[in-house]
């Protein structure tokens, strides 16, 4: 683990991309409360910091929005981490941890499309 509290994939990277179109990533920073995640999760971001959590349909603070898939495990510490995130792309829904039926359907908005991969 490296002094950022980003440690080593849990999840072959391989096997959450489901298609041939070229993931987007950008850098994004966890939020001060957010716990440890892994690989796959779907982030929400926090309306009033910016910073990134685990997506969850019932919360008000932004995050009931899925906006990205972490790229990369986040250990400890897991908040203000900085990590990096897809926001585009083709993606398995198996490999993906919180994604529900909303999320699937507001991903399509953001460019993330979602398959079903076995």
């Amino acid at each position: 683990m490296d002094t950022l509290g980003v440690g080593t994939l849990t999840k072959p990277q391989y096997n959450i991309l489901a298609g041939d179109h070229d993931p987007i990533q950008i850098p994004v920073t966890t939020a001060s409360d957010a716990s440890a995640m892994v690989l796959g999760t779907v982030l929400g971001r926090v309306t009033a910091t910016g910073k990134y959590k685990g997506y969850a349909a019932g919360n008000s603070d932004g995050t009931q929005v899925p906006r990205a898939i972490l790229a990369r495990d986040v250990v400890s510490p897991a908040g203000n981490t900085p990590v990096t995130a897809y926001v585009h792309g083709e993606f398995n829904a198996n490999a993906l941890t919180g994604l529900d039926t909303a999320a699937k359907l507001k991903f399509q908005e953001f460019g993330i499309h979602i398959k079903e991969v076995k």
